[in-house]
């Protein structure tokens, strides 16, 4: 779809760097948010992900960002606790403890003066991941989600995948193992 596909853009965007949203236990996570240039309150959207908002991961964000916040929406991207600018430790990688600070997120969006208390959120990759996984807690403001290229099961699907799924990439010439040439 090209950028000028589907509904048009309205309005401008301004881009407000490293606000800081507190969770359950004191943590500040650090997040950018996309926001319409109009004054009216809307839906808000969310990404919760490892991949330093502040790198690649948010550089690789910046234009679906900047799509949905110029038709409306706001959009926050937020670095999970530990990683890029947020504080606290980092969580082990996959931690269903992640989805706590989903829910912090979804909800703080939600109680904001320029998000009408509907939320959505969505990633891709680890971001599909923690959107799955602060979906499952049900925060009554989270309305929708969009998880791309994730892992309902990180251990089955990503750390030890079925045989079919090794005998496929072995079939593709890919392996495990290192080899000695």
């Amino acid at each position: 779809m090209s950028a000028s596909a589907g509904r048009p853009a309205r309005c401008g965007v301004d881009v407000v760097r490293n606000c800081a949203i507190q969770v359950s236990d004191g943590v500040e996570l650090a997040a950018d948010l996309y926001l319409p240039r109009e004054a009216r309150p809307g839906p808000g959207l969310v990404t919760l992900l490892p991949y330093n908002k502040d790198g690649l991961g948010g550089i690789a964000a910046w234009d679906a960002h900047h799509y949905f916040a110029s038709r409306g929406y706001a959009c926050l991207i937020v670095d999970c606790r530990g990683t890029g600018s947020s504080g606290g430790r980092p969580l082990p990688p996959f931690d269903p403890d992640e989805a706590l600070d989903g829910v912090a997120v979804v909800e703080w969006a939600a109680d904001q003066p320029w998000c009408d208390g509907n939320v959505g959120m969505w990633g891709v990759s680890y971001a599909a991941t923690t959107t799955l996984r602060t979906a499952s807690l049900c925060p009554s403001p989270l309305k929708a989600i969009t998880p791309v290229m994730g892992f309902l099961d990180p251990e089955r699907d990503f750390v030890h995948p079925p045989a079919g799924a090794v005998a496929l990439a072995s079939a593709c010439g890919v392996s495990a193992h290192s080899r000695s040439i």
